[in-house]
């Protein structure tokens, strides 16, 4: 079982002391402790600090000492950086000018206290780190040291998590879509430039000669998406050779009719196979059998078998009903489907269920392409609105926000959500609600509107792609809208905020046992 504790680390600077040596050090340090009720005991305290010392000296080269100590009277896990007037004798031949002091409660473990220790002892390897430290003032030192401060895992646990293994096939399926991405994008656009052509907007036929070609073109790259998905799936799990097997398994399955779910499927059959293959041990004689023969061959021919005989009927039957579901969705249903989608893509900004809604929608354009209509709005909403906001509202951004606006402009016509993220960082919960309910309303409104967008893309970019570009505009006006009105009411002045005590002194550390 994991166990997951959080620990905070306060950061305290104590800079220009005046002592002879280095009991006196410590004891001007433990009266400042003292006084910011960081230590009950200031004797028990300084009785651990020499105690530890007493082992073996802390002095680690550069004029920098790491005394370091647990102990009861300790109220809270702290970094203090002490720097000295002038330089005094640490142990027998070392003299220190900077003294780093880690103190933790006496219930923290051993590990965390390790690996706090290398984590600064890594820092202190870096010149410009010690330049700062030496040269700097106490506010910008204690800045570096939260903004490398990090999340220590007191031991590696082999246990198997459900969070563990979300991770780990999230990492995996990003990777893919990585991959799959360039064949929707030239698939989509080459499909889509030949249906703007024409002047009804319908799908070329052999009568319309050199536009049905480009059409037939684009139409590969959307056929060959899954298979590559699904390769690329297979080859992010086991390695190389997943490639082979992941296509040819996951082509099967496009084959059988089994959608974009089934090449998710037997990407992760495939990889997971031949996972299992590599376990078998042999003699190393005959790793080039395994490598040439064995993990292609069986690594294609049990995930084909497994699907054949169990999943690409029952997976066919799915798709189909979904397909048949988004195709008769009318009123109601449809503006929930827009709601649902804009939000997924308004929420993180490029992150898992941005990506997942995204790839979905991308996944359906060939059949579907008012979902991309949805996702093409929902995409441009939350930079351009928090843009725009960061202009009208000059009083509630700081001057690097305001020019950061102007470039999430940009990238929200360009269809890169990831415009919003720089403002992300100073208020979370505000930025991310605005936008997911900016997005929500854009993807409600295309859905009314019956916006069909023909690219695997959002933004104002694809306009040219777009049908009934004016429902197009009008969804990210009002999406952008709603996102500035929500600022506008809520946000607080910039000034304001930074007035806050926001506890800058500390940080979080997570500790898993």
């Amino acid at each position: 079982m994991i166990k997951t504790q959080n620990y905070y680390v306060r950061i305290e600077t104590l800079f220009n002391m005046d002592a002879k040596d280095q009991k006196e050090a410590i004891d001007n340090i433990t009266d400042y402790l003292l006084s910011q009720n960081i230590i009950s005991n200031k004797k028990k305290v300084e009785q651990a600090i020499f105690s530890r010392e007493s082992k073996l000296p802390t002095y680690i080269g550069d004029g920098i000492s790491l005394p370091h100590a647990s102990s009861s009277f300790v109220n809270q896990a702290t970094i203090l950086v002490g720097k000295l007037l002038n330089p005094i004798l640490w142990d027998n031949q070392n003299h220190t000018s900077i003294i780093f002091l880690i103190l933790l409660p006496g219930k923290a473990t051993n590990n965390l206290h390790l690996n706090i220790i290398a984590h600064i002892s890594r820092l202190i390897i870096h010149q410009n780190f010690r330049n700062i430290i030496i040269h700097g003032n106490e506010k910008k030192v204690k800045r570096l040291l939260i903004s490398t401060a990090t999340t220590y895992k007191t031991a590696q646990s082999k246990s198997i998590t459900i969070k563990t293994i979300y991770k780990t096939i999230m990492k995996h399926l990003m990777t893919s879509t990585g991959y799959m991405l360039p064949f929707i994008i030239v698939g989509g656009i080459l499909s889509s430039i030949p249906i703007m052509l024409i002047e009804t907007h319908e799908i070329p036929t052999p009568n319309d000669g050199l536009i049905f070609q480009i059409y037939n073109i684009g139409q590969i790259g959307i056929t060959l998406y899954i298979p590559v998905f699904g390769a690329y799936l297979a080859y992010s799990i086991a390695g190389r050779f997943g490639l082979a097997p992941g296509f040819i398994t996951t082509y099967l399955v496009s084959l059988l009719n089994c959608g974009f779910l089934g090449g998710v499927l037997s990407g992760l059959l495939v990889g997971n196979t031949i996972l299992l293959l590599k376990k078998i041990h042999v003699k190393n004689s005959y790793t080039a059998t395994l490598t040439m023969l064995v993990y292609p061959i069986l690594g294609t021919i049990i995930p084909c078998t497994l699907i054949i005989l169990f999943i690409a009927n029952p997976l066919a039957i799915i798709v189909a009903s979904v397909n048949h579901h988004l195709a008769t969705l009318q009123g109601l249903s449809k503006t929930s489907l827009g709601a649902i989608i804009g939000a997924m893509i308004g929420f993180d900004f490029g992150g898992p269920i941005n990506k997942i809604a995204a790839t979905f929608c991308q996944s359906q354009i060939d059949t579907h392409p008012f979902l991309t209509g949805i996702m093409g709005v929902a995409t441009a909403v939350p930079p351009i609105g928090i843009g725009i906001s960061s202009i009208v509202f000059k009083n509630k951004f700081s001057s690097m926000e305001k020019k950061i606006g102007i470039a999430a402009i940009l990238m929200g016509v360009c269809g890169i959500t990831e415009g919003t993220i720089p403002f992300v960082t100073r208020n979370p919960i505000l930025i991310i609600s605005a936008s997911t309910l900016g997005s929500a309303i854009s993807g409600i409104v295309a859905s009314l509107l019956n916006v069909v967008n023909y690219a695997p893309w959002g933004g104002i970019i694809i306009l040219p792609v777009v049908k009934n570009r004016l429902g197009y505009l009008i969804s990210i006006i009002l999406g952008v809208l709603t996102i500035v009105v929500i600022i506008g009411l809520t946000k607080n002045d910039y000034k304001n905020i930074e007035n806050k005590d926001r506890k800058k002194h500390q940080f979080k550390i997570e500790v898993i046992e």
